[in-house]
């Protein structure tokens, strides 16, 4: 798996990203538990989205 390069066009775009991202962030979270979950799956879709070009995830 070779990481994405700068402008591939196979990688989620940032708006996507920043979507995506913001998506997740606005979810309710009034316990700690669920503030972490809703963490960890914003930095998974940031992680993916540095690691992965589009279609390999």
């Amino acid at each position: 798996m070779s990481a994405p390069v700068p402008h591939d066009s196979r990688g989620p775009s940032a708006d996507e990203i920043r979507r995506s991202v913001g998506e997740v962030l606005a979810e309710e979270g009034h316990e700690l538990a669920r503030e972490a979950e809703i963490l960890e799956r914003a930095h998974e879709l940031l992680r993916g989205a540095l690691d992965e070009p589009r279609g390999e995830h």
